[in-house]
Parts: C-alpha cells; sequence; structure tokens
C-alpha cells in the first residue's frame, strides 16, 4: 500500500478509497500506462510522489489539478502549469500518451501569449 498524507477532510474510508486509488495508478507497467483510457478525468500522469518535502514530516502525493484550485490559478495559467507538468512527468516515464514535448511546449508558448495579452491589456 502506498502511504499518503491528504491535506483534505476525509474520511477514513474516503481516505483509504484515495489510498486503493493511488496504488492501482501506480503499479501500472509501462505498456498498461501508454493503453491507460483516457476519460478526461484525473489521470496517473497527473499525479506525482513528493519525496523528502521541504516542510511536512513524510512523503506525499500531489496532484496537478489539486494544485492549480489552490493556486486560482487563471484559465492560461493552468494551460502554462499542465502542459510543463506533462513535460517533466513524461521525462520521468509518465507522460500523456498520444503528447509529445514539443506539443507541450507549444502549449506553454501559446498561453504564455495569452497570459501577457491580460496582463498588458493588449489582446
Amino acid at each position: 500500500m502506498i502511504k499518503t498524507t491528504c491535506h483534505r477532510n476525509l474520511s477514513i474510508t474516503e481516505q483509504a478509497q484515495y489510498e486503493n486509488l493511488l496504488t492501482h495508478r501506480f503499479e501500472l507497467s509501462p505498456s498498461e500506462k501508454k493503453t491507460e483510457k483516457l476519460t478526461g478525468g484525473s489521470s496517473s500522469y497527473y499525479m506525482v510522489k513528493v519525496e523528502n518535502p521541504t516542510t511536512l514530516d513524510e512523503d506525499y502525493w500531489a496532484e496537478c489539478n489539486d494544485i492549480i484550485e489552490a493556486l486560482k490559478m487563471t484559465y492560461a495559467e493552468a494551460n502554462v502549469f499542465k502542459a510543463t507538468w506533462r513535460s517533466a512527468a513524461a521525462r520521468l516515464g509518465n507522460g500523456k500518451p498520444g503528447t509529445s514535448a514539443l506539443y507541450d511546449a507549444e502549449k506553454v508558448v501559446f498561453f504564455g501569449k495569452r497570459m501577457i495579452a491580460t496582463i498588458t491589456g493588449k489582446k
């Protein structure tokens, strides 16, 4: 079983279900990850184990969307963050099927320009 620290107010049952979900996702072989069905929902490539965290005493799992929501990112910021996350996850062998580093870099540029336009008022 994967040990997790969950920062949400989950019941013991919900915490157990969350841990089971993580266990299933991260026990997938590389070939299973490549064929993991894309549903539009949460996916293993948007999760990462944070080992030796800066301020907590134990490792924990972080999910991309939780960070986006906690920081109240804009749509453009979230897309830049997700593209960067996917690119980094791919280097660790947990990339999103059907995407490439170039695709994610192009997303960063496109949404980065949108962020600049919003900040400068030049749409």
